[in-house]
């Protein structure tokens, strides 16, 4: 796939598509930050962009948002006002 140009996939078409090393090798770069921030990103990097996922990773970055609050109340319920 050209970098330079936009690829609007399905999932399922993301899946059955063989991918090229760089695509594969950037997938792996990965590691921490959101769900959308590295969806962002690897749309950046290679044109892919998979909207069946939006949604879903929205729910997964909001998911770890309360994660991440309630971690700050256990471990300083001063900040949190708890």
């Amino acid at each position: 796939m050209d970098a330079k140009s936009d690829h609007r996939l399905s999932i399922s078409q993301f899946l059955a598509h063989k991918l090229e090393p760089e695509v594969q090798a950037l997938a792996s770069k990965f590691d921490g930050g959101s769900f959308m921030c590295c969806h962002s990103q690897f749309f950046a990097e290679t044109g892919i962009w998979i909207e069946e996922l939006v949604p879903v990773f929205r729910k997964l970055d909001a998911q770890l948002a309360v994660a991440n609050e309630r971690r700050v109340a256990i471990l300083s319920p001063r900040l949190t006002g708890a």
